[in-house]
């Protein structure tokens, strides 16, 4: 801003960060949140009283609003969003722009005869398998090899034990000698001549690429913010808004005329080959298991109703199938025969919990037992966004319009 009036400029200042802070507040309206890791204080929950039960604090996945320079985009769709980026991010800060090389391949296999050293592109060729896959067996194997990737990348190496099974009391070998060392940690007895001894590590060493796993979480957010950010809300404007999102998935709320028609216009950002082949909008079938495109789960039914309680627990009502009832940590059977959609809308409107019983398998000892315990099913306690109180509104922590 410029001082053309010739203002004092005590009250100049103050009227320019007036201006600034209402262009803060509109921006942080338009762009909502963003899903970060961090730890979460449960005291900073307890002041609503629709949050008001004990959060353990740990690191844990929650929204929050923040200054967009901490953070530094590392994934792009084209060259042409590089070059800004990088033009944008020296003039923040300091840091310098890194294509990967031919020689920075972390992962590789040795084929079968272990004659030499083969590169895989691993998520490409799983994803090639699943477009052939013929049952659900085959399609939820390659996407879990796929998972696998990730997750050998973000294994906490403090975490593994050494476990010796033993056979005899004496001897350098034996349990006597096992649980003399420094290192012993426990010991449990199978049977009279059988017993497992669990010792400390001696050394940890880490050896995981955990920078890879970090990266591939940041960049499931940048692809679902990217399509959020610069495709539905430059096209629907305020007529959009997002219901309930998870890592790969948005359930939207849409004001418009026909949002199949700009599906079919803009058929290069969906996956739409599970359409029935003679639907009646006319959509054509694409873009299988193309990694990063969109997908209408429903194909082409319509979505009536939807209870969002909090993450992993939610309720949608669509003409022509079963309502879909989700509650993490509950049995599939004891949901489905247990808890109904009004269930979910009673849960929100009344601020009340809803458990239920359920019968579940353990072991320990390599002896299996069954229990029977009391779950918490439904709860309208959203930990991880602010609820708005007299409201289902709700906004992500530290948000200006939340009071102190």
């Amino acid at each position: 801003m410029i001082n053309s009036n010739h203002i004092e400029p005590r009250r100049f200042l103050e009227d320019a960060g007036n201006v600034m802070l209402e262009r803060v507040r509109d921006a942080v309206e338009r762009h909502g949140s963003v899903k970060v890791n961090t730890a979460f204080n449960g005291d900073f929950a307890t002041k609503d009283k629709r949050a008001t039960k004990s959060i353990i604090t740990k690191n844990s996945e929650i929204y929050r609003c923040t200054d967009i320079h901490e953070w530094c985009l590392h994934y792009f769709g084209s060259d042409q969003k590089l070059q800004t980026h990088e033009v944008n991010c020296q003039k923040m800060n300091d840091y310098a722009i890194r294509l990967p090389s031919e020689k920075d391949k972390w992962l590789q296999f040795r084929n079968h005869c272990n004659r030499e050293r083969v590169p895989f592109v691993v998520i490409e060729l799983n994803t090639q398998f699943r477009t052939r896959a013929k049952n659900d067996f085959e399609n939820n194997l390659y996407k879990l090899m796929n998972n696998a990737v990730f997750g050998k990348t973000m294994e906490n190496v403090r975490n593994y034990v050494d476990v010796k099974l033993v056979t005899k009391w004496d001897g350098r070998y034996g349990a006597e000698a096992m649980i003399a060392k420094s290192n012993f940690h426990s010991r449990s007895v199978f049977a009279e001549n059988l017993v497992a001894i669990e010792m400390r590590k001696l050394e940890v060493k880490f050896d995981k690429p955990i920078y890879v796993g970090m990266c591939i979480l940041d960049i499931s957010k940048v692809c679902l913010y990217e399509f959020h950010h610069e495709y539905m809300l430059p096209l629907y404007h305020d007529k959009c808004k997002i219901m309930y999102t998870d890592t790969d998935s948005l359930i939207y709320h849409i004001e418009c005329d026909d949002a199949y028609e700009t599906m079919k216009r803009d058929i290069a950002r969906f996956d739409t080959s599970d359409y029935p082949v003679d639907n009646v909008y006319g959509m054509p079938l694409a873009n299988k298991k193309v990694p990063g495109l969109m997908k209408d789960e429903n194909n082409g039914l319509l979505m009536t109703e939807f209870v969002g309680l909090r993450a992993k627990m939610y309720a949608v009502r669509v003409d022509g199938k079963k309502d879909t009832k989700k509650a993490k940590g509950v049995k599939s059977n004891v949901v489905a025969r247990t808890i109904t959609f009004d269930d979910y809308t009673r849960c929100l409107n009344e601020e009340i919990e809803m458990t239920r019983r359920q019968s579940c398998i353990r072991s320990k000892l390599h002896e299996v037992y069954t229990i029977s315990e009391s779950k918490v099913a439904l709860s309208p306690y959203d930990d991880k966004r602010y609820v708005v109180p007299d409201s289902t509104e709700t906004l992500p922590w530290g948000h200006w319009r939340i009071s102190s």
